[in-house]
């Protein structure tokens, strides 16, 4: 069935189109048009205006289930008309240019002036105008040459063939791109979640329904990236985590098989994507039938000679479904890059492989941009008025709006990115997520036996005093960047202190931090021996984890925070699910007597633990780089109390579970509190998993943000710019060399258990001094 489009044919109808449109071809499109490089607008003008009737063969490239059943075609004119009349705004505009040297057509943007950024409307004309091809074919090529890594899996530019889908995204403020010849419409910027977004979840009349199947989809899309990998981690390095009983059946299923786990799964998804190659490519639904024949008789086949397993078969069965919950075809291209990197990376690194793929995809995604537009916004960097129409949708009868598509300026970047080092580049309540990802990392481990060595049952309260201490400090330390709103400390340590002195405390915290980093260099390389890689030479992993580092802290400071951000909940729920299973395994006797040996070690406990929390003088030196540094107190004091009231937590589980005198003997008694955690019939029925990998995750963003300031503190003092780079990678060689200073962790936590007597000196006494010193030489804002 024809889709029919019709307008009204009166002479001044027409006439009054034509005016209308070339008044919004800008000049510049008129300057070529008469140096002859552009066709001319008076005849695109009028094959728009005469596009009365054009009758259209209906597509499946998009199912609908609701909406408009149009589709754009590949005539430009027509397309332009329909657009036009599913938006009949006076402010919508087209500019057309020509693309092509031997064979020219017809490329338009359509946009809403008023609505759109102006700024990202420049960066897509300048663009296109920089396209030297010989002819454009479709839409695929005008795509390809304007977005921002031609090279990244990611598609930066969403696709429709659906005019209302168009004009949803000309709304938001984005841009349409068509094609002469080319049904394909580019929407521009596009993120990650515009990709994951349906049309239809618009139109759902039930919000909560509607928020239910978009995480459905964001869990879908973590399934098929990582179940393949996941499954070869577990299965051939770490079989430990894995339930007793479907471990037994995964072992008896595999007698017969002669392969490797991983050369299965490698096998499996080569079939699948085999199948999937075959359906696209024989035109018909009975090709499309031979195609799923031939893959059940191979899978078939291969289970009855023992050739492949079941439980690889239901593994890729899996993830072949959750791709499928993907709606952008171009995601779901980029999303079989991830798989078989993640399975690559698993095949020799394990667990640890898994998490490392993790970190390098999730680098990518926060540094990649659309035109200016963070990848993964509204997500990270955070911004709540999108949410409500991205990641969920939100119970509401208007189309809401948001500040996603408003780009910051980046004079060293370019034209149109997000810029690093721009105070109001990042809101201030993402420092709380900055002290939480920095704060939380090696000592999660071992904060618990530290103080139970001293104070024993009584640790909590130690903890529970700590908490006002800390917090109050915490609350002098934003005081004293309140007063110097455009600078850190690296700068006001200099105006305060005298330039002699400024910069021997600058020369003592680079010091001080790169012995900290080296530790937790030889403390990620012992521990990942110990759980992960133990016949791996710790070189391999901590290489791998530095080239992590190096890349990320060389985008900036912004892209570390959204790094931060995106992994956040990762870090954060497991140890709250780990938490509450714990609850129910804590023996209260364990607690008794309470203050059995007084007061005095209960404070020598707390003296050591406000020494060993080591992250707060972080909010010296990252101020500079949030909007409002008189609005960081709130996210400071939340982020340092959830982090206390977590370790809190987690004391009282050790002390309630093992008792103090297993804590004594344990290494690690956050890892130890986890194990003695079993649900019968849960898929993962060891819980050490649900610590570990948020671990590394803590332990890398540790590294990431210290490996920053020790850079941004070099480079201060040094004053050459252009050297980040080498010195960035000269860093990390250093703090590397460090570990073979540090031979074996006993020595390691040894020196670490030391470590709290400096700590004092660079956490409390100079910021206070600092502080005092300010006020007194009144130095800085006395507001």
């Amino acid at each position: 069935m024809a889709f029919h489009f019709f307008k009204k044919n009166k002479d001044e109808k027409d006439e009054g189109q034509k005016q209308k449109i070339k008044k919004e071809i800008p000049a510049e499109s008129e300057a070529k048009s008469e140096s002859g490089n552009n066709s001319p607008i008076d005849s695109f003008q009028e094959e728009f205006a005469k596009a009365t009737l054009v009758d259209v063969l209906p597509r499946d490239l998009e199912q609908i289930t609701r909406g408009s059943k149009r589709k754009f075609t590949e005539e430009l004119t027509y397309n332009l008309a329909l657009l036009k009349e599913q938006l009949p705004e006076s402010n919508l505009v087209f500019e057309q240019y020509q693309v092509g040297s031997v064979s020219k057509k017809n490329v338009v943007i359509a946009y809403l002036q008023g609505v759109a950024n102006e700024e990202i409307l420049r960066e897509i004309r300048r663009r296109i105008g920089a396209i030297k091809l010989p002819a454009v074919l479709e839409s695929s090529q005008i795509e390809r040459n304007i977005e921002n890594s031609n090279i990244s899996p990611f598609p930066q530019a969403e696709t429709t063939e659906r005019p209302n889908v168009a004009e949803s995204a000309l709304i938001q403020g984005r841009f349409a791109i068509l094609t002469e010849g080319s049904p394909t419409v580019l929407l521009a910027p596009a993120t990650f979640f515009e990709l994951m977004d349906v049309p239809e979840d618009a139109y759902a009349r039930w919000p909560i329904a509607t928020s239910f199947f978009r995480i459905a989809r964001y869990i879908m899309f973590i399934f098929a990236a990582v179940l393949p990998g996941f499954y070869i981690a577990l299965t051939s390095f770490n079989p430990e985590f894995i339930p007793t009983k479907l471990a037994l059946l995964i072992a008896a299923n595999r007698e017969s098989t002669p392969f490797p786990i991983y050369f299965e799964t490698f096998f499996m998804m080569g079939i699948a994507e085999a199948v999937r190659m075959m359906m696209e490519r024989i035109p018909s639904v009975f090709g499309s039938t031979i195609a799923l024949f031939a893959g059940i008789v191979l899978v078939i086949a291969g289970m009855d000679t023992g050739i492949i397993g079941g439980p690889v078969v239901i593994i890729v069965t899996l993830t072949i479904i959750s791709s499928f919950g993907i709606p952008n075809n171009d995601l779901r291209m980029s999303l079989r890059i991830i798989q078989f990197f993640t399975m690559i990376a698993t095949t020799f690194l394990g667990l640890f492989g898994f998490a490392v793929a993790f970190f390098y995809i999730a680098i990518h995604m926060v540094s990649l941009k659309s035109f200016g537009i963070p990848y993964m916004a509204p997500l990270a960097p955070m911004e709540g008025s999108a949410w409500g129409h991205t990641i969920l949708r939100e119970n509401t009868r208007i189309m809401p709006r948001d500040e996603t598509y408003q780009p910051q300026h980046d004079q060293q970047q370019g034209r149109v990115q997000p810029k690093t080092r721009d105070p109001k580049a990042i809101d201030p309540k993402a420092l709380a997520i900055v002290l939480i990802s920095a704060i939380l990392e090696f000592e999660l481990f071992t904060f618990t036996k530290r103080i139970v060595q001293i104070a024993e049952q009584d640790a909590w309260i130690s903890i529970l005093l700590a908490i006002p201490i800390v917090s109050l400090f915490t609350y002098l330390l934003v005081k004293l960047i309140s007063r110097f709103p455009q600078e850190s400390f690296f700068e006001f340590s200099k105006k305060i202190w005298g330039k002699v002195l400024g910069v021997t405390i600058i020369i003592a915290y680079l010091g001080f931090w790169m012995i900290f980093v080296g530790m937790s260099f030889q403390n990620f390389g012992s521990v990942n021996q110990m759980i992960f890689l133990p016949e791996t030479p710790m070189i391999v992993p901590l290489g791998l984890l530095a080239v992590g580092a190096i890349s990320l802290s060389l985008y900036g400071f912004a892209p570390i925070v959204r790094f931060f951000q995106l992994i956040f909940p990762f870090m954060i729920l497991p140890l709250l699910v780990a938490a509450a299973l714990s609850l129910r395994s804590i023996d209260l006797q364990n607690f008794f007597p309470i203050l059995g040996s007084g007061w005095l070690p209960v404070l020598q406990g707390t003296l050591l633990f406000i020494g060993v929390f080591q992250g707060i003088e972080l909010i010296l030196f990252i101020g500079p780089f949030f909007k409002d540094k008189k609005a960081l107190m709130k996210p400071a004091l939340i982020s340092v109390n959830f982090l206390l009231v977590l370790i809190l937590l987690q004391t009282i589980m050790a002390i309630g579970i093992f008792g103090v005198e297993n804590i004594k003997e344990s290494i690690f008694p956050g890892v130890d509190i986890l194990s003695g955690i079993t649900l019968p019939g849960f898929p993962v029925e060891r819980f050490e998993l649900f610590l570990t990998l948020p671990w590394l995750m803590a332990m890398f963003t540790t590294i990431v943000i210290y490996l920053y300031l020790i850079t941004e503190g070099l480079l201060h003092l040094l004053k050459k710019q252009r050297y980040r780079k080498a010195l960035t990678i000269f860093v990390t060689v250093s703090l590397l060399a460090i570990i073979y200073l540090i031979p074996g962790t006993s020595l390691a936590i040894q020196l670490r258990n030391l470590f709290h007597y400096p700590s004092y000196l660079f956490l409390y006494i100079i910021p206070v001094l600092t502080l005092l010193v300010a006020v007194i030489r009144r130095k800085g804002s006395l507001k």
